[in-house]
Protein backbone atom coordinates (compact mmCIF):
# COMPACT_ATOMS: atom_id res chain seq x y z
CA UNK A 1 0.00 0.00 0.00
CA UNK A 2 1.40 3.34 -0.67
CA UNK A 3 2.66 5.04 2.24
CA UNK A 4 0.60 8.32 1.74
CA UNK A 5 -2.52 6.52 1.47
CA UNK A 6 -2.22 4.62 4.82
CA UNK A 7 -0.83 7.89 6.81
CA UNK A 8 -4.23 9.23 5.03
CA UNK A 9 -6.72 6.54 6.33
CA UNK A 10 -5.38 5.82 9.48
CA UNK A 11 -5.50 9.92 10.53
CA UNK A 12 -7.85 12.31 11.92
CA UNK A 13 -8.73 13.77 8.70
CA UNK A 14 -10.29 10.65 7.41
CA UNK A 15 -12.64 10.75 9.76
CA UNK A 16 -14.41 13.47 8.43
CA UNK A 17 -17.88 12.70 6.74
CA UNK A 18 -16.78 13.15 2.77
CA UNK A 19 -14.42 10.48 3.54
CA UNK A 20 -15.54 8.36 6.43
CA UNK A 21 -18.70 7.67 4.31
CA UNK A 22 -16.20 5.35 2.36
CA UNK A 23 -14.61 3.02 5.13
CA UNK A 24 -15.49 1.91 8.37
CA UNK A 25 -13.92 2.48 11.18
CA UNK A 26 -13.10 -1.54 12.02
CA UNK A 27 -11.79 -1.89 8.13
CA UNK A 28 -9.63 0.35 9.12
CA UNK A 29 -8.46 -0.90 12.50
CA UNK A 30 -7.65 -3.89 10.74
CA UNK A 31 -5.23 -1.92 8.63
CA UNK A 32 -3.39 -0.58 11.25
CA UNK A 33 -3.34 -4.21 12.56
CA UNK A 34 -1.34 -5.25 9.26
CA UNK A 35 0.88 -2.97 9.80
CA UNK A 36 1.46 -3.05 12.85
CA UNK A 37 2.09 -6.87 12.87
CA UNK A 38 4.37 -6.44 9.61
CA UNK A 39 1.90 -7.30 7.25
CA UNK A 40 1.34 -4.26 5.34
CA UNK A 41 4.24 -3.28 3.22
CA UNK A 42 4.23 0.53 2.63
CA UNK A 43 5.90 1.77 -0.51
CA UNK A 44 6.48 5.25 -1.97
CA UNK A 45 6.73 6.02 -5.76
CA UNK A 46 6.86 2.83 -6.90
CA UNK A 47 7.56 -0.98 -6.00
CA UNK A 48 7.43 -4.46 -7.54
CA UNK A 49 5.05 -6.26 -5.19
CA UNK A 50 6.24 -9.52 -7.55
CA UNK A 51 8.31 -10.60 -10.45
CA UNK A 52 6.70 -8.94 -13.45
CA UNK A 53 4.49 -6.77 -11.32
CA UNK A 54 4.86 -3.06 -11.21
CA UNK A 55 2.52 -0.72 -8.63
CA UNK A 56 3.08 2.94 -9.53
CA UNK A 57 1.21 5.76 -7.00
CA UNK A 58 -0.27 8.65 -8.80
CA UNK A 59 -3.08 10.23 -6.58
CA UNK A 60 -5.34 12.50 -7.07
CA UNK A 61 -8.73 9.99 -6.09
CA UNK A 62 -6.95 9.23 -2.64
CA UNK A 63 -3.59 10.78 -1.89
CA UNK A 64 -1.82 7.00 -2.29
CA UNK A 65 -4.21 6.16 -5.39
CA UNK A 66 -1.80 3.26 -7.12
CA UNK A 67 -1.90 2.00 -10.35
CA UNK A 68 -0.33 -1.92 -11.32
CA UNK A 69 1.42 -2.54 -14.59
CA UNK A 70 0.38 -6.31 -15.20
CA UNK A 71 2.34 -8.50 -17.67
CA UNK A 72 -0.15 -10.85 -19.97
CA UNK A 73 0.82 -12.81 -22.90
CA UNK A 74 -0.63 -10.03 -25.48
CA UNK A 75 1.59 -7.25 -23.49
CA UNK A 76 1.77 -5.14 -20.43
CA UNK A 77 -1.59 -3.96 -19.27
CA UNK A 78 -2.32 -1.10 -16.55
CA UNK A 79 -5.04 -2.19 -14.08
CA UNK A 80 -6.14 1.42 -13.14
CA UNK A 81 -8.40 0.83 -9.85
CA UNK A 82 -9.56 3.79 -8.89
CA UNK A 83 -7.05 6.15 -10.89
CA UNK A 84 -10.38 5.33 -13.68
CA UNK A 85 -13.12 4.37 -13.04
CA UNK A 86 -14.76 4.56 -16.19
CA UNK A 87 -13.52 4.95 -19.30
CA UNK A 88 -15.39 7.76 -19.98
CA UNK A 89 -12.91 9.71 -17.02
CA UNK A 90 -10.05 8.84 -19.79
CA UNK A 91 -11.85 9.93 -23.06
CA UNK A 92 -13.24 13.34 -22.04
CA UNK A 93 -10.63 14.35 -19.07
CA UNK A 94 -13.47 14.45 -16.29
CA UNK A 95 -11.79 12.64 -12.74
CA UNK A 96 -14.44 10.77 -10.87
CA UNK A 97 -16.85 13.16 -8.17
CA UNK A 98 -14.94 11.71 -4.98
CA UNK A 99 -11.39 12.96 -5.28
CA UNK A 100 -9.21 13.98 -2.55
CA UNK A 101 -6.55 16.02 -5.16
CA UNK A 102 -8.16 17.18 -8.19
CA UNK A 103 -5.23 18.77 -9.67
CA UNK A 104 -3.10 15.10 -8.84
CA UNK A 105 -6.27 13.27 -10.19
CA UNK A 106 -5.77 15.31 -13.33
CA UNK A 107 -2.38 14.59 -13.17
CA UNK A 108 -3.38 11.10 -12.96
CA UNK A 109 -5.29 10.98 -15.88
CA UNK A 110 -2.54 12.50 -18.42
CA UNK A 111 -0.20 10.33 -16.92
CA UNK A 112 -2.22 6.83 -17.86
CA UNK A 113 -3.38 8.52 -21.52
CA UNK A 114 0.74 9.27 -22.00
CA UNK A 115 1.30 5.69 -21.19
CA UNK A 116 -1.78 5.01 -23.83
CA UNK A 117 0.34 6.68 -26.32
CA UNK A 118 3.12 6.16 -25.82
CA UNK A 119 3.51 2.34 -25.28
CA UNK A 120 0.02 1.16 -26.73
CA UNK A 121 -1.14 -0.30 -23.30
CA UNK A 122 -4.61 -0.95 -22.63
CA UNK A 123 -6.06 0.24 -19.59
CA UNK A 124 -8.76 -1.36 -17.16
CA UNK A 125 -10.61 0.84 -15.39
CA UNK A 126 -11.80 -0.15 -11.68
CA UNK A 127 -15.48 -0.27 -12.03
CA UNK A 128 -16.81 0.23 -15.35
CA UNK A 129 -19.61 -2.75 -16.58
CA UNK A 130 -18.06 -2.09 -20.36
CA UNK A 131 -14.81 -3.98 -20.05
CA UNK A 132 -17.45 -7.13 -19.89
CA UNK A 133 -17.92 -6.07 -23.62
CA UNK A 134 -14.46 -5.06 -24.49
CA UNK A 135 -12.91 -8.42 -23.89
CA UNK A 136 -13.05 -11.77 -25.08
CA UNK A 137 -15.10 -13.96 -22.72
CA UNK A 138 -13.11 -16.19 -20.94
CA UNK A 139 -13.52 -19.58 -21.73
CA UNK A 140 -16.87 -21.00 -21.76
CA UNK A 141 -18.29 -19.49 -18.70
CA UNK A 142 -21.75 -17.42 -18.98
CA UNK A 143 -21.40 -14.03 -21.27
CA UNK A 144 -20.43 -11.30 -18.33
CA UNK A 145 -19.06 -13.85 -16.29
CA UNK A 146 -14.87 -13.49 -16.85
CA UNK A 147 -13.18 -11.63 -19.54
CA UNK A 148 -9.50 -12.59 -21.04
CA UNK A 149 -7.88 -9.31 -20.72
CA UNK A 150 -4.76 -8.45 -23.17
CA UNK A 151 -4.19 -5.94 -25.69
CA UNK A 152 -6.82 -7.24 -28.14
CA UNK A 153 -10.43 -5.84 -27.51
CA UNK A 154 -13.18 -6.96 -29.07
CA UNK A 155 -13.90 -3.77 -30.12
CA UNK A 156 -10.94 -0.95 -30.15
CA UNK A 157 -11.82 1.89 -28.61
CA UNK A 158 -10.01 5.45 -29.32
CA UNK A 159 -8.68 6.49 -25.98
CA UNK A 160 -7.33 10.84 -26.86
Amino acid sequence: MAEAEYRFWTSPIAGHVQFSFYAEESEIGQVRLAETEGRLKLFTGETAPAPGLRLAEVGGHTPGQAILYVPTSEGEVLLASDAVHFYEELERNMPFTFISDLPAMYEALATIREEIRERGLTVIPGHDPDVLTRFRACGALPAGAAITIGRHQTTPKETP
